[in-house]
């Protein structure tokens, strides 16, 4: 029973609101945007409940249809943000789409509710000081409040690595060289980072994860910029290349179940060959970490205006601009490894290990 048809059930009949949650549910295990979307929408009319408004923002987001999710925003309570990726997810809308000082005070709201969370208060203050650069700072814009929130994060997580404080001495050279300083040591220090793993990767003795959990990126984003460089065709050891080819034969016919280096290398074949590679096989399965792992760098690419990283050149930091359609592409084949010509089904599957999160950019 489709969205649809749900509504045009009588207002008495039982159950019609668990109904909807269940197709609601059932519309973000298998991403059907569009119908969450609907479901979303229909629910918050059915109930006034205004935290399904929460659910369209998303729902649209992944759509693509960014502007239309920040408009969302104005029909939220930033403050009643009922979850961390809520939060986080108003937060680089906010940083992205805003153009005055009211995205500025919408973000300290979300600081002022998301203390406890690393990951949102690292996303909020970060976008605070990005769009406070772009728009500029009010003269009654209440600085203290973002001092004090600076210093409660530290002080909270004091060897966090999704924000880093950096202390200046106005006595020193200017704020300007030492600020280039630190950068300079943070991209030495991965640029050495990647040139130990980068010979093991390359070998087959190291799994790409390990790189990308250096630079904080998903393990999708990976695979698809090629940070370790050329993909290998079979394994260059020989004795997993014959284990692997054992375990293929083995499991024609059979319920598998598929890495991201796998659904990465379907997403890069064409259809017909999806479809020959897919019926060999009873069914194919993702771990959901995965899954998750893909959405992150569809989410990442749909959010990232120009792909632009930092790098060095010679002794200087310098922006990096990224090739033409980087971003598109990145976007593109992440949507491809969610939907690789069959969405593979996403499934709890205990006892897989998820090689964690990856890329090779700038921090």
């Amino acid at each position: 029973m489709t969205v649809d048809a749900l509504a045009q059930l009588p207002e008495g009949t039982p159950h019609r609101q668990s109904l909807l949650e269940l197709l609601l549910h059932a519309a973000n295990e298998t991403e059907d945007w569009q119908l969450l979307e609907r479901t979303a929408r229909r629910l918050l009319e059915l109930t006034g409940d205004p935290s399904w408004r929460w659910t369209v923002m998303g729902s649209l987001t992944n759509q693509d249809r960014i502007d239309e999710a920040f408009a969302e925003l104005g029909n939220v309570e930033l403050s009643a943000a009922p979850a961390e990726p809520d939060a986080v997810l108003a937060a680089q809308l906010i940083g992205r789409c805003s153009e005055n000082h009211e995205g500025l005070r919408q973000l300290l709201v979300l600081a002022s509710r998301w203390t406890e969370s690393e990951r949102a208060q690292a996303t909020i203050l970060s976008q605070l000081v990005l769009l406070s650069a772009r728009v500029g700072v009010p003269d009654d814009f209440d600085q203290e409040h973002v001092d004090r929130a600076m210093a409660a994060f530290f002080e909270r997580f004091p060897d966090s690595d999704l924000l880093r404080r950096i202390v200046v001495d106005r006595n020193e050279h200017s704020v300007r060289e030492q600020l280039q300083d630190e950068l300079f040591e943070q991209l030495e220090r991965l640029r050495r980072l990647e040139a130990q793993l980068l010979p093991g990767i390359r070998a087959g003795t190291l799994p790409l994860g390990m790189l990308a959990a250096a630079f904080g990126k998903p393990l999708s984003e990976a695979y698809i910029r090629r940070a370790g460089g050329y993909l290998f065709a079979v394994a260059p050891d020989e004795a997993t290349r014959r284990a692997e080819e054992e375990a293929a034969l083995t499991a024609f016919g059979s319920p598998v179940v598929a890495d991201l280096a796998a659904v990465h290398l379907l997403a890069l074949l064409d259809d017909a060959t999806v479809d020959v590679v897919l019926g060999a096989f009873a069914s194919v399965a993702l771990p959901e970490p995965a899954r998750r792992d893909v959405s992150a760098t569809v989410a990442a690419a749909r959010l990232d205006t120009t792909g632009d990283t930092l790098g060095l050149d010679g002794g200087e930091v310098v922006v990096v601009p990224s090739p033409p359609g980087a971003v598109d592409h990145v976007a593109g084949m992440a949507q491809r490894m969610a939907d690789p010509g069959g969405a593979p089904a996403a499934r709890e599957c205990s006892g897989l290990l998820h090689d964690g999160e990856a890329g090779r950019w700038s921090p």
